[in-house]
């Protein structure tokens, strides 16, 4: 996956404020989205005429898992680092 590129806060832009709240409120539904697949995470009772479909069907799953906890740590540093390095940030608290 391409690592995200953060937008520079210039005057003529999204303020530093919105832009964290956009990669804020992204991140918080990804962790209500990770949650829901935590929750319907394959079970062994479902593949008892088919063990070896559980184990591949549990990895497939944690995989996805993974990549969606992923998206959501970028997020939050992307969010951190616009908080931090903005010049905005001297202006506004």
């Amino acid at each position: 996956m391409k690592p995200l590129v953060a937008p520079q806060v210039s005057i003529n832009g999204t303020s530093r404020h919105e832009l964290v709240a956009q990669r804020s409120d992204a991140r918080a539904k990804i962790l209500v989205a990770v949650r829901a697949m935590r929750d319907a995470m394959p079970h062994a009772r479902d593949y008892q005429n088919q063990p070896d479909q559980y184990v591949f069907a549990r990895a497939a799953w944690i995989e996805r898992l993974k990549v969606m906890e992923a998206i959501a740590d970028e997020l939050e540093a992307q969010a951190i680092d616009i908080h931090i390095h903005s010049p905005e940030r001297a202006r506004y608290p």
